[in-house]
C-alpha cells in the first residue's frame, strides 16, 4: 500500500499503519522551504546516489528509537557505515544522541528532482515510546492535535515558537491563513508510540486540519542547548544568545530579524532564523564555542 501525502499531516502521532507504508519516491509533505545544512540539503535525492539505512539507538535511560534514514552514499562512506556496524549520530533536534547499530541498508527509489514545488522527500522517521504526550484541542475542530510536550508550536501571543506542553489555554497559535485559540490542554497518561520526521530542505510544517505552524527541525527546545552549552535556559537567553546576535550582525541582516530563533546544524554549526519567514542562516561557527 501506498500513501502519498499532499498536504498538512500529523507528524508527531501519525498511525503506525500510515508510516510504515510510506513509500520515500512519492512521500512529500508541504512546508515552508528554508534553507539548512548544505551538505546534505543541497544535494538532490537519487536512487543511485542515495540509500535507506535502518537503524536502532539504545539511549541512556534505557529508551529505545527506531530510525530509517535516506542518506547519500558519500555519507555511509564517511561513517562508515554498513550492516551491523555501530556508528555515532547527533541529532538533538530528534532526540537521536548516541552509538547506534545500523540494521539494514538498502537501494531506494526516492528521487527528490521529481518533487513538486513546496513539496520535499521524506529523509527520516523517528518512533519511540513517549509518556509526555498531550491531546491539545483548538477553536475550529473537534479532533485534538496529540503532540510530544517538547514539540514546538508558534505562539502569536508571545510572538515565538513554545513547547507544546507550555502553551497555556486561551492561546493563540499561528496557522497557515490565519490563527486558531486553544480550548483544552489534556496530558494522556502511558507511554504511547510518537513519531518523527526529518525532511528534505524543509523544517517548518502546518499539521493537523487548521493548518498549525510547528517546527520539526535544527531548533531544539531553548532547554536543550541550555543544556549542551553547560549553563541554564535564564543564562541563554540573557547572556549566550545577547552574544551570538552581537557577533553576527551580518547574517541577522541576511534573515532579516533582529530577534533570531537559535538552532544547531547537522554539522553543529550556529543557525540564525527568522521565526515569521522560515529564513535561516549558517554562521559557520561551531555552538560549542559558546560553552560556559
Amino acid at each position: 500500500m501506498k500513501i502519498t501525502v499532499l498536504k498538512f499531516i500529523l507528524i508527531f502521532l501519525w498511525s503506525s499503519t500510515a508510516l510504515a507504508a510510506l513509500d520515500y519516491s512519492q512521500d512529500a509533505i508541504e512546508v515552508n522551504l528554508s534553507e539548512t545544512t548544505k551538505a546534505l540539503d543541497s544535494e538532490e535525492i537519487t536512487p543511485e546516489t542515495w540509500k535507506m539505512l535502518e537503524i536502532t539507538l539504545v539511549k541512556e535511560d534505557g529508551d529505545r528509537l527506531d530510525i530509517a534514514l535516506l542518506r547519500p552514499n558519500w555519507w555511509i562512506k564517511k561513517v562508515n557505515a554498513y550492516v551491523g556496524s555501530t556508528i555515532y549520530l547527533d541529532m538533538p533536534e530528534m532526540g537521536a544522541v548516541g552509538y547506534s547499530q545500523v540494521l539494514s541498508i538498502k537501494p531506494t527509489s526516492a528521487d527528490s528532482r521529481n518533487s513538486k514545488k513546496g513539496y520535499d522527500v521524506v529523509t527520516g522517521k523517528f518512533t519511540h515510546l513517549s509518556d509526555k504526550v498531550y491531546d491539545l484541542y483548538f477553536e475550529g475542530t473537534k479532533d485534538p492535535l496529540g503532540v510530544t510536550e517538547s514539540h514546538p508550536i508558534w505562539s502569536n501571543d508571545r510572538n515565538g515558537w513554545i513547547r507544546a506542553g507550555d502553551l497555556n489555554v486561551g492561546e493563540t497559535v499561528q496557522t497557515k491563513d490565519k490563527q486558531t485559540v486553544l480550548l483544552k490542554k489534556i496530558k494522556r497518561y502511558g507511554k504511547h508510540r510518537v513519531y518523527n520526521l526529518e525532511v528534505h530542505k524543509s523544517h517548518t510544517f502546518y499539521v493537523s486540519e487548521l493548518a498549525i505552524l510547528v517546527h520539526n527541525s535544527c531548533f531544539p527546545d531553548s532547554k536543550e542547548i541550555a543544556k549542551r552549552l553547560g549553563t541554564n535556559e535564564k543564562t541563554f537567553h540573557k547572556q549566550v544568545k545577547a552574544e551570538i546576535k552581537s557577533d553576527f550582525p551580518k547574517e541577522m541582516k541576511k534573515i532579516n530579524s533582529t530577534n533570531p530563533d537559535i538552532g544547531v546544524s547537522k554539522d553543529g554549526n550556529i543557525l540564525l532564523k527568522n521565526p515569521k519567514t522560515g529564513k535561516v542562516s549558517d554562521t559557520g561557527v561551531p555552538i560549542d564555542a559558546y560553552k560556559r
